[in-house]
């Protein structure tokens, strides 16, 4: 069965081509391979501190042993059993392949035109999504389509009433676009399209991911180089801007090379004007402050427009000149070097002490 796509809407940014590189699984084996070469090698060659022995010979075996061995105690020895080196921000396949192509516009029409092979409905969060994997000329990718959408009026959300309660799967959509337009590379691809009689947003899956939730759980530490402060602080400028009032530690998660994405996003764009505690962002990337001064109303109309009806997008724009006129007043107060963040600066911000 095909997914019928619905969508009607494509925004794209530019294209970014993304350089050729080695996994770093593919680092380790080649170094460790050549070391082991080279041991063997040595043990062959060298001359041995004990007593001639017409019987003992030098295997080259012992090389074979000496990789071996190296290679089976790596995950041992790693921070981090079964996760990846940090580094450059990939998608995969259903088997959890490094595919060569990831431009976010090839998996777009990947997802409209791909055919569903299998299905597994995904038993956690509120949405009740299913998990599809999805086939096209050879290639398999796992994907979730979610096809909730709720209205009401005067509806209660832990203790908050919503005068206009929505809960849709149009604001995936509407949350990757916006994140596009911003540069914020955090959402996977997602189109509408309709399954099994049903309107929804399909998404691309994140393999091998790992939430927050979990990792705590599980007790784990984020790498050293991980830049917790700058991630944790786009994420909550990003969160005031939609409004998510749904963003708690399942809902953001790490990929095999712990790169941070935001998923769930059915509750956000609420139909309010005022920023949920805005104090709490205390700073902001530079490049991500730059392009959000710099967008205008006409911008965000573009990409929003197809997705949010005019009372959404009202309010939107009214939490957007809120959230300008408040890093503003902050970058004033404070100072640029205080406010924003750069690509450069020490991975270990003052969130990272947490861990």
């Amino acid at each position: 069965m095909v997914v019928k796509t619905t969508q009607q809407f494509v925004f794209r940014e530019p294209n970014v081509k993304i350089r050729p590189f080695i996994q770093p699984s593919q680092v380790f084996l080649r170094r460790t391979v050549t070391a082991s070469v080279a041991v063997g090698l040595f043990l062959e060659k060298a001359p041995m501190n004990t007593p001639p022995n017409p019987g003992r010979t030098r295997s080259p075996a012992l090389g074979l042993l000496f990789f071996l061995l190296c290679f089976g105690l790596s995950p041992l020895l790693s921070g981090d059993p079964g996760r990846e080196t940090p580094g450059l921000r990939v998608l995969r396949d259903s088997q959890g392949r490094v595919l060569a192509q990831q431009d976010h516009a090839w998996y777009l029409e990947f997802l409209e035109h791909a055919e569903v092979v299998a299905e597994k409905p995904i038993g956690g969060g509120i949405t009740n999504p299913l998990k599809l994997t999805l086939r096209r000329d050879g290639v398999e990718i796992n994907a979730i389509f979610r096809h909730l959408f709720r209205y009401e009026r005067h509806v209660k959300v832990e203790g908050d009433l919503h005068p206009y309660f929505f809960d849709s799967y149009k604001f995936e959509v509407a949350a990757y676009h916006l994140a596009q337009l911003l540069a914020i590379d955090r959402i996977p691809p997602v189109i509408y399209a309709e399954y099994g009689g049903r309107k929804g947003s399909l998404q691309v899956w994140i393999e091998d991911a790992l939430t927050e939730k979990k990792r705590r759980d599980k007790n784990r530490s984020l790498p050293a180089d991980y830049r917790q402060t700058y991630e944790q602080q786009q994420m909550l400028f990003f969160d005031l801007l939609v409004w998510n009032f749904d963003r708690h530690e399942g809902n953001y998660l790490y990929d095999a090379r712990w790169n941070l994405w935001y998923i769930d996003h059915t509750r956000t764009f609420r139909a309010d004007p005022n920023l949920p505690q805005p104090e709490r962002l205390t700073q902001i990337p530079r490049e991500l402050w730059q392009r959000f001064a710099a967008l205008e109303k006409k911008d965000f109309e573009r990409v929003l427009r197809p997705h949010l009806n005019a009372m959404q997008r009202h309010m939107f724009h009214q939490r957007r000149k809120r959230l300008l006129r408040y890093l503003e007043d902050l970058i004033a107060e404070r100072g640029e070097a205080a406010v924003l963040l750069e690509e450069t600066d020490p991975p270990n911000g003052t969130a990272n002490a947490a861990n």
